[in-house]
Parts: C-alpha cells; structure tokens; sequence
C-alpha cells in the first residue's frame, strides 16, 4: 500500500476519520458531527465543530509537506475556524492517534 502514494494517502485520511467518528460520537447519537468541505476545487478532509470551536483537519501522508490550500480557503470563508495539518508537515500521525489534538 505504501507504494502508492495515493492509496496510502486515503488510508491515512480513513484512518483519522475513523478515529474521529469513534472519539466524537456521543453514546445516545446515530449521527457525529464530522464534516467535509469542497468548494471551487478546494477541500477539507475533515469539519468539526466542537461547541463554540469550529477544527478544519486536512490529512496529509506524503513525504514532503503538502498542499494546505483548501484550508486557507476554509479559512477566508470561516476565519474563527482552526486548521490542523495532521501527517507530514503538521502534527505527526503517531501523536495525534495516541493524544489527540
């Protein structure tokens, strides 16, 4: 898997959202708050609001820094929101499975 870049890269990010599904959803709720964004080409892997907070996560698994440009886009829309890079080039994969953000 580690040979494509891109399989791996999905895997990463189903990976984070797996573990944010199973650390957001509340015992009585069918439904988490867990959100993707996409707009005019531009993405964010994972929206989470989180009471007052809104958190805007963009996974990333290659092995130079990526592209952060939908979330500066998120951010021009929702300038209260706070940005994560989780993987390469932000907080490392490892730390954010075993602390959290």
């Amino acid at each position: 898997v580690r040979a494509s870049a891109d399989l791996w890269g999905r895997l990463g990010a189903s990976a984070v959202g797996a573990e944010l599904l199973a650390r957001r959803r509340p015992p009585s709720s069918e439904q988490p708050a867990l959100y993707y964004w996409h707009e005019a080409g531009r993405e964010v892997d994972y929206v989470v609001p989180d009471g007052q907070d809104l958190f805007a996560l963009e996974v990333k698994s290659g092995r130079q820094r990526g592209n952060v440009q939908g979330l500066d886009a998120f951010r021009a829309t929702f300038p209260q929101a706070r940005p994560l890079v989780v993987g390469t080039g932000g907080l490392e994969l490892q730390h954010w499975f075993v602390h959290g953000a």
